[in-house]
């Protein structure tokens, strides 16, 4: 479809200063411990990577005939998404309470 180009086009022009914006209130959540903080987020993506690639190869199944078998991966995601942000937003973690700084 012609049109999914350019809606495609524009919701990414919309959203292309999003990286700043994130990165900028992250400068201003953690002010002097900034680069502690990158640091920390980049060693926690890495984490999540090495863990994740290898997991999605095995619930991938490129042969997969239902539905089901189909969404397994996604599925999984998902889940483990859903439990992250449970334990940011559990009271016992006080997570949230360090987002609510700014």
């Amino acid at each position: 479809n012609r049109w999914s180009y350019f809606a495609q086009y524009y919701l990414s022009s919309v959203a292309s200063g999003w990286d700043a914006l994130v990165n900028s209130m992250d400068a201003e959540l953690f002010r002097d411990e900034v680069s502690k903080y990158v640091a920390v987020v980049t060693l926690s993506k890495y984490g999540s990577n090495s863990i994740s690639a290898p997991m999605y190869a095995a619930l991938f199944d490129a042969k997969a005939t239902s539905y089901q078998e189909r969404l397994r991966p996604g599925l999984v995601s998902f889940t483990l998404y859903m439990i992250g942000m449970l334990l940011v937003f559990a009271p016992g973690t006080r997570i949230w309470p360090m987002f609510c700084r700014a």
